[in-house]
């Protein structure tokens, strides 16, 4: 497995089982940035239209990005936040829900968030292998998010047992030190 900068990358779950299938996957991954991209208040509502104008400057396309978001920071900002999320989404941007299950989880949320990825906190990917109760938590918000059509990034992956168990499982990106 190639290894990924925690911060901004994810890599898909399966390794490329050729040099063709391994180029396709670093075309694939180099074709979308993903990145923490609310350090300003989520309800700023001109914040959709000034990332539009930046990466349009930059000759690039929205559609080429997913920002991300920590749960607990959407919903702090309520009502505003999902209306900069929709404003983001309209533009082309993929958005992600960092941190999942680590602060206000709310299935009502979730679902009114509008997003594409689900990125499970890491404190519940963590040692799997040993910790039943991750294990119930995690497999059951893999079902949740195909359920809702989402794709799924497991964090904080750090042995080969516990990437062994997501990929069983059906995560679609694994993140962490091991890679």
């Amino acid at each position: 497995w190639p290894r990924a900068s925690r911060a901004t990358t994810a890599w898909p779950r399966r390794r490329p089982t050729s040099p063709r299938a391994e180029q396709d996957c670093a075309t694939e991954i180099g074709r979308r940035v993903s990145t923490k991209a609310f350090r300003r208040p989520v309800s700023d509502v001109e914040f959709a239209d000034l990332m539009e104008a930046a990466i349009r400057e930059s000759g690039l396309d929205c559609k080429q990005f997913t920002l991300e978001v920590t749960e607990s920071r959407a919903i702090e900002f309520g009502v505003h936040a999902f209306e900069t999320m929709t404003a983001l989404r309209g533009k082309g941007f993929g958005l992600a829900i960092d941190d999942f299950g680590a602060g206000y989880t709310s299935f009502r949320n979730l679902k009114a968030l509008n997003i594409d990825i689900l990125k499970l906190d890491g404190s519940f990917c963590q040692d799997l292998k040993a910790n039943s109760d991750n294990q119930y938590f995690v497999r059951s918000m893999i079902e949740l998010a195909r359920k809702f059509n989402l794709q799924t990034v497991a964090e904080w992956v750090e042995t080969p047992e516990d990437a062994e168990l997501l990929t069983q499982w059906n995560v679609d990106y694994l993140q962490g030190n091991l890679f």
